[in-house]
């Protein structure tokens, strides 16, 4: 199937056994913020501007690098937990495309309270089970907090 591609970006903030989430009306489905990545964005930039957006936390990715460099010519930038290709459905005017999405996890910085969404609640990880939401998001969450409950 030839169809066009865009790249987006989540994050997964997970703290304190408990996963933040936005109800999206149009799937009418649980998601962590997130978005497409705009002109010269870096992904990971682009998911802590969608968790500033969409929630109004100020956010830091949570590093899992095996190597970290900074040399004048280059230097290394946070890698996403998972990849994911997604295959979006046709929708009034867009056709059916797919999302590259480069998913992060990360932490809040300072208060926990989202801002400005009122859509957005704290889940219990042990809740996932009973939101209606993709089941691969729900398995990408099962394993951040798995990955990251030593942070």
């Amino acid at each position: 199937m030839s169809c066009s591609r865009h790249w987006t970006a989540t994050l997964l903030l997970i703290e304190e056994g408990k996963v933040l989430l936005i109800h999206h009306p149009k799937l009418n489905k649980w998601v962590p913020p997130g978005g497409h990545v705009e002109g010269d964005e870096l992904l990971h930039e682009a998911a802590l501007r969608e968790a500033l957006e969409e929630v109004g936390l100020q956010a830091e990715i949570i590093d899992d690098e095996h190597m970290m460099f900074a040399h004048s010519v280059a230097h290394s930038i946070p890698r996403p937990f998972l990849i994911q290709l997604e295959n979006i459905p046709a929708y009034k005017d867009q056709p059916a495309h797919q999302h590259i999405d480069a998913i992060y996890v990360g932490k809040v910085i300072g208060d926990l309270a989202p801002k400005g969404c009122e859509k957005a609640e704290w889940y219990h990880l042990d809740q996932l089970s009973e939101l209606e939401m993709f089941e691969e998001t729900r398995e990408a969450i099962w394993k951040a907090a798995e990955v990251f409950v030593h942070v």
